[in-house]
């Protein structure tokens, strides 16, 4: 009896060691979008493709050369199978992903395809020849304290996309009309309301 409560205590200390406290493993996929400097590259549409290295990590820089402000991203990253996306359990509401540049995350899984769509922050149009550090970000794929541009991470085999959301003045033009034909339909109320009877 001895001997089998000292073999459990045992694996329960070796799984202690190859868990975090969350009980997320440690290769577990997670990744961070925020600014950073360094060697980048310029993204002239508004879809770009994220590296993923053969360890399944990496750290790539960019800069937004669209000619557009984004307001948002939304990442797009298609598993091997379904059966590794639901093993990866990557969401924003358990804090895989990352980033001091915008303010909202939500995530959804569809199959093998997670959808990740950021918003709430600004990625500014690099207009000038030096530029400024809001037109600078990095995403970066490794594991937790995995330092290095090929670092270590949770993303083998995965496909990993970016799409950037920019203001569209045609929302701002149809909230605008919306608001002008509710405001319409108020003050006509409001004349057949008090007009005279018998008229």
């Amino acid at each position: 009896m001895k001997g089998g409560l000292l073999l459990l205590s045992t694996l329960v200390l070796s799984s202690s060691i190859t868990v975090h406290a969350d009980s997320i493993p440690l290769n577990d996929p997670r990744i961070i979008i925020s600014r950073g400097v360094g060697d980048r590259t310029p993204i002239t549409t508004l879809n770009f493709g994220v590296p993923v290295d053969p360890a399944g990590g990496g750290i790539t820089n960019f800069e937004n050369a669209s000619g557009k402000d984004w307001v948002g991203l939304i990442v797009t990253v298609q598993f091997p199978s379904p059966s590794a996306a639901m093993a990866a359990g990557v969401s924003c509401s358990n804090g895989d992903v990352l980033s001091d540049i915008f303010g909202s995350c939500r995530s959804t899984l569809h199959g093998e395809i997670l959808t990740i769509t950021l918003t709430d922050g600004l990625i500014s149009f690099c207009a000038s020849s030096v530029c400024p550090h809001n037109s600078e970000f990095f995403v970066d794929l490794n594991d937790p304290n995995v330092q290095g541009d090929n670092g270590k991470g949770g993303w083998q085999g995965c496909i990993i996309e970016a799409r950037a959301i920019v203001p569209e003045p045609e929302t701002f033009l149809l909230e605008f009309s919306g608001l002008g034909a509710v405001w319409g339909v108020w003050v006509l109320r409001k004349r057949l309301n008090h007009a005279p009877i018998g008229n």
